[in-house]
């Protein structure tokens, strides 16, 4: 009776045992397939489940530890189960800001890139798997924000290709070694949705596309990555753009990794709130937040949401109400016919002849002002060139010259902060002062923390007598710098010493 006993005993235990490790992942495959299953549940707020499919791949990983950089939070220093345990606790969560996020399918690659010809499709299959890590960011940002802030998502699948593709060179983590990025150019998709852009921009804080690169590579570390940041949004492409709004680039090779989701919203996290040098997590950046005493990356995300929960707030992060658009489709629909017959090769090409003037501008002015006048032949409604030979007339003291140019720009794009300040300079100068409030305030209305906006009309409202009004402007001129201080000073102490009395109350209210 009693080896009976000891025999069921050690049968149970057996049984136990191989039901606890029969669900151990046994190849790598197997092992993706749990991690994919532990993000679905996740995504699903299913934290049991979630729990059991990430210990499975943690499980595998312990046995296999050649395969831990491969997957996504490992990578990225941090944990899933901990992830899972995090939002179980925030339970039923009411958030005070959801972030819009704007997905576009960009259906089709078609362009040459390196003497290959590069040609794919965004299938059903890869969109599923782009979702599954956008509902796993989502979770991971109401951690960060302790369930203040949450995503949502429009997904939208465009019916056109990419038909360039751009190479460029970053460091890694401050070394000399570099590695090539390619990305696609999102002023190349053919036939351009500039309708889907311009409705877009009052619907969307961020804008992601997303595109196949068929897992393409250059040399022996570099190929198609994702690109995250914040950007004017094209609506007609190298001419009009629309306000800032967060855009990211996501290529197919990092479409399933959520951490690359986050790690690229992050990026426009960072432009919203001025958070440099960028990669802080990294050992050659680390020293720029000496307050950050935790380790790895998710730390460092956390590290800046606590700050920005404490200081700033997250309403910052929401860029449809901060920069609404002014665009109208009779406008831009106007520009894109006009634009219409002028070949993508020469608006490229305009580009890089005014990207060659920006940067030989000041050792050699006049062969600059050459490249710009090389970059209006072949592109005509290149809006910055046009305000570089603005500026440029304008130092001259060719003040109409000059008003021709910012005029000629502004008629393109009436609502970029840069046109609006010449033309707010111009009319100035022609003595249309309040012609010359009204562009620098349509100016602010595109750019609140413009320095030279403030400054300019703070100056015009001064020599119009409007005292209150430039007392206004000075006092958020020195709240966003206060190194302003210099220039107000120089500005108000000669007017001080001839007995102007505004200037000596002006200055004694700003503590100068």
């Amino acid at each position: 009776m009693k080896r009976t006993i000891l025999f069921f005993i050690w049968l149970s235990q057996l049984l136990f045992i191989q039901t606890v490790f029969a669900d151990i992942p046994k190849t790598y495959q197997e092992a993706l397939d749990k991690y994919k299953k532990g993000h679905e549940a996740f995504a699903k707020l299913e934290y049991k489940k979630a729990i059991q499919f990430y210990t499975d791949v943690e499980s595998f990983i312990d046995k296999n530890p050649k395969f831990k950089p491969y997957f996504d939070h490992h990578f990225r220093n941090f944990s899933m189960i901990e992830m899972v345990r995090e939002r179980e606790k925030l339970s039923d969560i009411r958030p005070l800001i959801e972030h819009k996020i704007g997905i576009f399918y960009i259906k089709h690659v078609d362009a040459e890139f390196e003497g290959k010809k590069i040609k794919t499709d965004f299938t059903g299959d890869l969109k599923e798997t782009a979702e599954l890590s956008q509902d796993v960011a989502k979770r991971l940002i109401e951690i960060l924000s302790r369930g203040q802030m949450t995503l949502s998502f429009e997904r939208i699948e465009i019916e056109g290709a990419f038909t360039d593709l751009s190479l460029g060179y970053a460091s890694v983590d401050g070394e000399e070694e570099d590695r090539g990025i390619v990305q696609a150019v999102v002023e190349s998709i053919k036939p351009y949705p500039w309708q889907t852009m311009l409705e877009s921009l009052s619907r969307y804080d961020t804008f992601v596309f997303y595109w196949n690169d068929n897992r393409l590579k250059v040399g022996e570390k570099g190929g198609a990555k994702a690109l995250g940041g914040a950007a004017r949004i094209p609506v007609v492409p190298f001419i009009s753009y629309g306000p800032i709004r967060g855009r990211i680039i996501i290529s197919v090779s990092l479409a399933d990794r959520p951490g690359t989701f986050l790690h690229e919203l992050f990026h426009t996290l960072e432009k919203c709130y001025q958070i440099n040098p960028i990669h802080g997590f990294w050992d050659s950046n680390r020293k720029n937040f000496p307050d950050w005493s935790g380790q790895g990356e998710f730390d460092y995300y956390r590290y800046h949401f606590q700050k920005i929960l404490k200081k700033q707030g997250l309403q910052i992060f929401q860029f449809i109400s901060r920069f609404p658009s002014s665009l109208t489709e009779p406008a831009i629909k106007k520009i894109f016919e006009l634009s219409s017959g002028l070949s993508y090769d020469n608006l490229k090409q305009a580009a890089q002849y005014f990207s060659e003037g920006a940067k030989i501008q000041v050792k050699n002015e006049a062969e600059a002002i050459n490249l710009y006048q090389k970059t209006l032949d072949l592109n005509p409604y290149h809006t910055n060139a046009l305000l570089r030979i603005a500026a440029y007339y304008h130092k001259k003291n060719e003040k109409d010259k000059a008003f021709e140019y910012s005029l000629r720009a502004y008629q393109i794009d009436p609502f970029d902060s840069e046109i609006c300040y010449w033309m707010g300079v111009g009319s100035f100068h022609q003595k249309k002062y309040k012609e010359a409030v009204l562009y620098l305030s349509e100016g602010l209305k595109n750019d609140e923390n413009s320095l030279k906006l403030y400054q300019y009309r703070g100056f015009v409202y001064y020599q119009t007598k409007d005292y209150s009004k430039a007392m206004e402007d000075f006092k958020m001129l020195l709240k966003l710098n206060k190194g302003d201080k210099k220039w107000l000073k120089s500005y108000l102490d000669p007017k001080k010493k001839t007995g102007d009395k505004e200037a000596v109350k002006m200055m004694k209210n700003l503590g100068i």
